[in-house]
C-alpha cells in the first residue's frame, strides 16, 4: 500500500502542476510555470501530510526536494514548447529547376 501512496502522489502532482502551467498562453511561459510549480508543491504538502504521519519539516523537506526535481523537468518541456508560427509567415519552399 505504501508504493501505490509513493507513486501516486507524483503522479498528480505533476499532472495538476502542467495544468497549470497551462493557463500561461504567452510565451515564455514564466507565469505559467509559476502557477503549475506553486500548485505542485500544494499538492506534495497536502499528500505527504495525509498519507505518512511526519514531522513539520520532514514534510517541507520532502516537499521541496521532490517539487525541485519536478520543476526543473516542467521548465524542460515548457521550454521545449515552440511558439506556433502564424500561416503567413511560414517561408515557402525554394523551387529549383531540374539540371537534367
Amino acid at each position: 500500500m505504501a508504493a501505490f501512496k509513493i507513486i501516486s502522489v507524483p503522479i498528480f502532482a505533476g499532472a495538476v502542476g502542467l495544468w497549470g502551467g497551462r493557463l500561461d498562453k504567452d510565451p515564455p511561459y514564466a507565469t505559467g510555470m509559476g502557477i503549475g510549480w506553486s500548485l505542485m508543491m500544494i499538492v506534495y504538502w497536502l499528500a505527504f501530510a495525509y498519507y505518512f504521519k511526519l514531522e513539520l519539516w520532514e514534510v517541507m523537506l520532502m516537499c521541496f526536494v521532490i517539487s525541485v526535481v519536478q520543476s526543473v523537468a516542467m521548465f524542460g518541456m515548457f521550454s521545449a514548447i515552440e511558439k506556433p508560427a502564424s500561416r503567413g509567415s511560414m517561408p515557402l519552399p525554394k523551387i529549383y529547376p531540374d539540371s537534367g
